[in-house]
């Protein structure tokens, strides 16, 4: 039984775009199934632009550094993400649509009342302690004269 290739592109979106929305929050952990997701879809993409498949795999990595706070790493990973996720879909064929955007929704994991308030407290604790890190950041910088 062969899978067609429309399902198979719908399933590598899915799993790629798990791995955006934890990007959102950490660096993604170099695994072996995304790197088979990408691989995936880059051979069934029309195989001209490998770069953004490798981009991908560079920008869903990119952690915090010396020259890079939680928050400016976060907001890199997310931005580059989704352009990237743009021009895969254009390898793709797959045309951006509000259908997709729901069958997409609808792929992810249900979570229940309880789970949804933790983690809205969670993500609430973390946006402020990424805040604080961020402005502490910002006064160890400005020059005082």
């Amino acid at each position: 039984m062969r899978i067609p290739r429309d399902r198979l592109i719908f399933l590598g979106l899915v799993a790629l775009d798990e791995v955006m929305r934890g990007c959102a929050t950490a660096p993604a952990k170099p695994t072996p199934a995304l790197r088979v997701v990408l691989a995936m879809l880059y051979q069934l993409s029309d195989g001209r632009d490998r770069r953004v498949f490798v981009e991908v795999w560079r920008t869903c990595r990119l952690a915090p550094s010396e020259r890079l706070t939680e928050y400016m790493a976060n907001h890199i990973r997310t931005t580059e993400l989704r352009k990237c996720w743009n021009r895969i879909c254009t390898t793709l064929e797959v045309e951006q649509t509000d259908d997709l955007a729901r069958r997409l929704a609808a792929a992810r994991p249900r979570e229940t009342e309880r789970e949804a308030m933790a983690r809205i407290i969670r993500e609430q604790g973390e946006a402020e302690r990424v805040w604080k890190a961020h402005r502490r950041q910002k006064q160890q910088c400005t020059i005082t004269g």
